[in-house]
C-alpha cells in the first residue's frame, strides 16, 4: 500500500496536469461515466481496508492504514454518487488547485511512512 501511495504522490508531483484534466473531466456536466468508473474501482479497495484492517488503538501505522482505508471508501463513494456540478463544488470548497503542492506533500509523506514501515517489517 506504502508503494502505491507514494508512487501516486509522485504521479500528482510530475503529472499536475494529467490530474488536473482528470479531476476537470469529473467536473464536467457530461461526464457522469467517469465517476461512476472511478467510484466503482475505488469502492471495493475502500470496503477491503475498512472490514480488514479497522484497527484504532494498534499503534500509528495501524492508525494511519485505517483512516487512509476510510478516507478511501468515503471518497469512492462520494465520487460513485456525486453529480459533476457537486464535484466540482467540492474542488472549490478544500481548495484544490490554490493547495495542490500541500495535497501532494501528505500523501508523499504517508506514502513514504507506509513504504518505509513496510519494508522494515513494522
Amino acid at each position: 500500500m506504502g508503494l502505491y501511495v507514494l508512487l501516486v504522490g509522485l504521479s500528482m508531483l510530475f503529472g499536475k496536469q494529467r490530474w488536473w484534466h482528470v479531476i476537470n473531466e469529473l467536473c464536467e456536466p457530461r461526464s457522469h461515466t467517469l465517476g461512476y468508473v472511478i467510484g466503482m474501482l475505488a469502492l471495493p479497495v475502500g470496503l477491503l481496508l475498512v472490514l480488514l484492517h479497522n484497527y484504532w488503538n494498534s499503534g500509528l501505522l495501524a492508525l494511519v492504514v485505517t483512516i487512509f482505508g476510510w478516507i478511501i471508501l468515503l471518497k469512492s463513494i462520494f465520487v460513485f454518487v456525486a453529480s459533476p456540478k457537486q464535484m466540482g463544488s467540492m474542488v472549490k470548497t478544500i481548495k484544490m488547485e490554490q493547495w495542490w503542492y500541500v495535497y501532494v506533500c501528505v500523501v508523499l509523506i504517508i506514502g513514504a511512512y507506509l513504504a518505509s514501515a513496510g519494508f522494515m517489517g513494522r
